[in-house]
């Protein structure tokens, strides 16, 4: 049964990568091996904006919400690109470039296994589209579990756009959709007699406690922000800006790329994990003599220092009675206010 189900699937892929083939090697320029000049613009750019991940600060979280959150143990997210669905090695780079760039820009590290584990327990995500669709498919970060595979569809046509992409990879590291915010009200409305019956879960708060960026002003171009009519059942809006948020809503879920906040929501999850578990090299007593200038420190571990948290940004109902309108990591006057206290 399976041999006939894989032959039935292939000549519709193969129809769709004949017909988008010069689309798709301009997007990758596969003349060469490195990353297509969008993605190395995405890079420059954020990196100019952010700084160097390695001096980066992350939330000190601790283990109970490492586990709550999904978050990934040391920052390493082992995949597997399913070879009958994307057989074609030109969709399989794609998909390797843009999650190398992601390692480049944070923390994670996206490393590819050579097969599918064979257990069901090793956590890793498998990247599939067996039904050959086009579209694009959304994943809430309520669908992933801690263990065992983690099923990522990616539609032919989501390769082609670094957002969708971008909203793949917030979605597997443990980051809520920006839409899905706790204080979200403040700054959006969501108009759920026009959502699509099967698609209401996909608009819906995160808890409280599983919202850590309270610090992080709301993201209306988060490659993760849905746009005004995304899953509309009868044409009319899904999403509205606030009226006094017009001006700032204007580009609502239009983004093809990380935004600056996406990057930094990425950083403050797993910078403090990843930092924490590293280690310096003890010394090498096999090979070497101790000399007279030898420390006895060099093995020490080194535990990095977290970001701190302002007691307007704990997750507890007043975080939420600031001004909506500025992040804690742009108003270093207040921030200054904020330790004196």
């Amino acid at each position: 049964m399976c041999p006939k189900r894989i032959r039935a699937m292939a000549p519709k892929q193969n129809q769709y990568i004949s017909a988008d083939k010069r689309r798709t090697n301009e997007i990758l320029n596969v003349n060469h091996i490195g990353r297509t000049n969008l993605i190395t613009s995405l890079l420059k750019d954020t990196t100019a904006v952010l700084g160097n991940v390695e001096h980066e600060p992350g939330l000190p979280l601790e283990d109970d919400e490492i586990t709550r959150l999904k978050l990934w143990h040391k920052g390493i997210i082992p995949y597997y690109i399913d070879t009958v669905s994307y057989s074609d090695k030109i969709l399989r780079d794609r998909i390797r470039l843009f999650l190398n760039t992601v390692n480049s820009l944070t923390m994670l590290r996206f490393v590819e296994l050579p097969s599918p584990p064979e257990d069901e327990q090793t956590r890793y995500v498998f990247f599939v589209n067996r039904r050959a669709q086009l579209a694009c498919f959304d994943h809430s970060t309520l669908e992933f579990t801690n263990h065992g595979v983690q099923q990522v569809h990616l539609g032919y046509d989501c390769l082609s756009s670094d957002g969708e992409l971008a909203k793949a990879v917030l979605s597997i590291a443990g980051v809520p959709p920006q839409h899905n915010a706790p204080n979200r009200d403040q700054y959006i409305k969501i108009n759920e007699e026009n959502i699509m019956p099967d698609k209401k879960h996909l608009f819906e708060k995160v808890s409280l406690e599983d919202w850590v960026f309270d610090c992080e002003s709301y993201d209306y171009q988060s490659a993760s922000h849905y746009s005004n009519h995304q899953y509309s059942v009868n044409g009319r809006a899904t999403i509205e800006v606030q009226p006094e948020r017009a001006l700032a809503g204007s580009n609502l879920g239009v983004n093809n790329k990380f935004t600056k906040t996406d990057i930094m929501k990425l950083r403050m999850l797993y910078n403090h994990i990843v930092k924490k578990e590293d280690k310096q090299l003890p010394a090498c007593r096999k090979l070497f003599r101790k000399g007279a200038n030898f420390r006895e420190d060099v093995s020490v571990e080194f535990v990095p220092v977290p970001l701190k948290r302002p007691p307007r940004c704990q997750l507890d109902q007043d975080s939420w009675n600031q001004d909506p309108g500025i992040s804690a990591h742009d108003d270093e006057e207040e921030q200054e206010e904020i330790n004196k206290e």
